[in-house]
């Protein structure tokens, strides 16, 4: 369910909250355009769900093993339920 428009927190004020933690660093103009051009590419049709995508394979470029996007997180699922399928028919091979 999607939270009615009032109840959605923008990023500016999830930042404001966030920097207000200890050892938070001020957000740098480079990060700022990030918000601003990522905005302008979903204003003209880029999915949000493409551009995560795209930001999950730089991060494993970068640092294989340690990125966390929608691939990872589909493998992790797919994974799981394997291990449950396999589980589940160990046990009724076993009774």
């Amino acid at each position: 369910m999607i939270a009615p428009r009032e109840r959605i927190v923008s990023i500016e004020k999830k930042l404001q909250k966030f920097l207000k933690q200890p050892g938070a660093m001020p957000m740098t103009s480079h990060e700022h355009r990030f918000i601003l051009d990522m905005r302008t590419a979903a204003s003209n049709g880029v999915g949000y769900g493409w551009m995560q995508q795209i930001i999950e394979w730089e991060w494993q470029e970068k640092a294989p093993g340690m990125s966390f996007g929608p691939e990872y997180y589909e493998t992790t699922i797919r994974n799981l339920e394997d291990q449950i399928q396999t589980r589940t028919n160990g046990d009724k091979e076993n009774t």
